[in-house]
Parts: C-alpha cells; sequence; structure tokens
C-alpha cells in the first residue's frame, strides 16, 4: 500500500455517528486513483490471458501452452500485488 493510501486510510476523524470526515491532499487521491486504474488494468489484462487459456483447452491445444497463457496472466496480477504493496518482485 502506498503512503498515499494509507494516508487515505488512517488520517481520518469523527465527523458524526454516521461517517467521517477525511481530509488528504490532492497529490494522494490522484496517486491512489491511479493505483486503482494499474489494479484494474492488471485484472482485466488477467482476465483476457484466462480467456485465451479456455479457448486454448477448449480447442485442444497443448497443455503447455495453456499453461503458458495462465503463467503471463498470473506474472500480471503478480506484479500488479507487489506494485500494490509497495514491495520489490
Amino acid at each position: 500500500m502506498s503512503a498515499a493510501s494509507k494516508n487515505l486510510k488512517a488520517h481520518q476523524r469523527q465527523l458524526d455517528m454516521d461517517g467521517c470526515e477525511v481530509g488528504v491532499s490532492r497529490q494522494a487521491v490522484e496517486e491512489t486513483l491511479a493505483e486503482y486504474a494499474d489494479i484494474l488494468a492488471a485484472l482485466k489484462a488477467a482476465c483476457g490471458y484466462l480467456m485465451n487459456a479456455k479457448i486454448d483447452l477448449e480447442t485442444g491445444a497443448p497443455k503447455r501452452t495453456a499453461i503458458r497463457t495462465i503463467d503471463g496472466g498470473l506474472a500480471l496480477v503478480r506484479a500488479a500485488i507487489t506494485k500494490a504493496n509497495g514491495t520489490a518482485p
């Protein structure tokens, strides 16, 4: 989780019994929205890989072809998780 995401989560104060007032910088919001967009793009791409692997299996392509396709999708998801966690791959 980036510093911007942590700031959004941690720096809140109670507004009333039903909600919280949140004060963050514009940069924190923009960074968090960019992270969200990156994760969403990775999920969409991984979904494409999985759909292609399904087609591979349905059409009788070699099993290793489907496995390589799945591995490509997993690599995208793992990279997105690593980036979102702020850790080195």
